[in-house]
């Protein structure tokens, strides 16, 4: 059963059009001005609040790159594994019945990662659970991060499950389809493994000046830290 849910999953996102620690990352607020400095260049600050102290971490010359394709301005976000193609919410609506504020990943379940469970115990996780009880309402935890949760997968079995979806996508790249579409976004297992749910949300927010400065607050940490391995090392440590 949980073979074809999850090749259907995997076709649905195809056919949708992708240790030592500081507290930065688990009290992240995602408190974010922007300011422009030049047409290309934007200066980024992002502040945390932790016991009533104000930190800002301040970003200069950050560009904001677009891409143009068939005619169509995209606004384009970096991750570990290239460069994305950020459609408008409008746009990656599909089948949606709500305007997504999250890219397509936020959303999906493929079946590199399901897999790490039982057929038996997913399906049972996937449908007799509260995951879907509002189908109408836009989900604010990241479905793969509640996976992940729930039954404490391992960050060396996630690595793995995303060298086998890199696989896939390049064997795509290869057939000539162009894998830059948000569709075919790659999970970064950094920001998951922080098992910060608003560094994880902005990460994921079609809103790339959010996104962004996640993505800056997440580098500024890992200089120092390491992410967690387990959600219940992170419960132990928090």
């Amino acid at each position: 059963m949980k073979k074809i849910i999850s090749f259907v999953l995997i076709i649905i996102a195809i056919m949708a059009l992708t240790s030592c620690k500081e507290t930065l990352p688990s009290q992240y607020t995602g408190e974010i001005t922007l300011q422009t400095v030049t047409d290309e260049n934007t200066t980024l600050q992002t502040t945390t609040d932790e016991d009533t102290t104000v930190q800002t971490v301040n970003y200069e010359e950050v560009t904001l790159e677009t891409v143009i394709d068939d005619g169509i301005v995209y606004p384009v976000f970096r991750t570990p594994h290239g460069l994305i193609k950020v459609a408008s919410a409008e746009e990656a609506r599909g089948e949606f019945p709500f305007l997504p504020s999250y890219r397509l990943l936020y959303y999906e379940m493929r079946g590199t990662f399901s897999d790490l469970v039982e057929d038996s115990i997913f399906d049972e996780w996937l449908f007799n659970s509260d995951k879907f009880a509002n189908n109408d309402a836009e989900p604010q935890k990241m479905l793969l991060l509640e996976f992940i949760q729930d039954f404490d997968i391992p960050r060396e079995k996630i690595d793995k499950a995303i060298e086998n979806v890199l696989e896939i996508v390049h064997s795509l790249m290869r057939d000539g389809i162009d894998i830059e579409f948000e569709r075919y976004e790659i999970p970064n297992a950094d920001v998951l493994y922080t098992f910060n749910s608003v560094l994880i949300n902005d990460y994921y927010s079609r809103d790339l000046k959010k996104a962004i400065a996640a993505e800056k607050s997440l580098q500024e940490w890992l200089k120092n830290n390491q992410p967690y391995r387990t959600y219940s090392e992170f419960l132990a440590d928090n």
